[in-house]
């Protein structure tokens, strides 16, 4: 989880950064100041997940800039940590998942990452057509299709590659999970890999490198290699 702090108060900010930090599903922890710099870091880096902010800021407030945010199709969730607490029908409206008040304590900041990170996942629920792939390694795992990079079957083991992770899969074969993710732009690409093409980034010859990773590459087959630069062109990437 990318999280985008709005807040003037520095010591206030920074304070509220190093609480988020502790969780090990954030990454990245950026701030800014003002509601015209919230909007322009969000328009421009196109990775941040969640935003918090204040309401209370030089010039353009909280709200202000989140519902211009909205208007220009940008529907990343946002919780609120404030001194004012705004009308109920101006948070629902725009869709605020929390709002927490000052001073906070953390079991309450938790309870807001709860309640946001249940956002998330039901907005990439909906997102990926409804659909979760069951990945089950010691325990049982749901992932949104549109957060896996590829499957990789070894001899003994099937693994399964996203961005920030890589799960051990047991039980479930990868033409099982070839059939269940046909639609949603999974295509083999070698007998050992199945690759999600809408989150390929390039093709260096056998090698396929992804959106975001450059760590993992998969590979692609010389007699599959033509179909996935087909498929690629059809969905506007360039292959090479």
């Amino acid at each position: 989880m990318n999280i985008l702090v709005c807040e003037d108060n520095l010591i206030q900010a920074q304070a509220l950064t190093s609480h988020l930090q502790t969780f090990d599903y954030v990454q990245r922890v950026d701030v800014v100041t003002t509601g015209e710099e919230m909007i322009s870091v969000v328009l421009e880096k196109n990775d941040i997940t969640a935003l918090f902010l204040d309401i209370d800021l030089p010039g353009m407030n909280g709200l202000e800039a989140y519902g211009i945010l909205k208007m220009q199709g940008c529907d990343i969730p946002a919780i609120l940590i404030t001194g004012l607490r705004p009308a109920a029908s101006d948070t629902y409206h725009l869709g605020i998942v929390d709002v927490v008040e000052k001073p906070y304590l953390t079991p309450r900041l938790e309870e807001a990452l709860k309640k946001l990170r249940l956002h998330i996942e039901h907005q990439n629920f909906i997102q990926a057509g409804g659909v979760y792939v069951p990945v089950i390694t010691d325990e049982l795992a749901l992932l949104s299709p549109k957060d896996i990079l590829f499957f990789e079957a070894g001899a003994r083991e099937l693994k399964v590659h996203t961005l920030h992770n890589t799960f051990e899969a047991k039980y479930i074969p990868l033409k099982i999970y070839e059939k269940y993710l046909r639609n949603q732009g999974f295509v083999f690409s070698h007998r050992a890999y199945l690759v999600n093409t809408r989150k390929i980034k390039y093709i260096d010859h056998t090698d396929i490198h992804f959106i975001g990773d450059f760590q993992h590459v998969a590979s692609v087959a010389e007699d599959k290699l033509s179909i996935l630069k087909k498929i690629l062109q059809r969905i506007n990437m360039s292959p090479i």
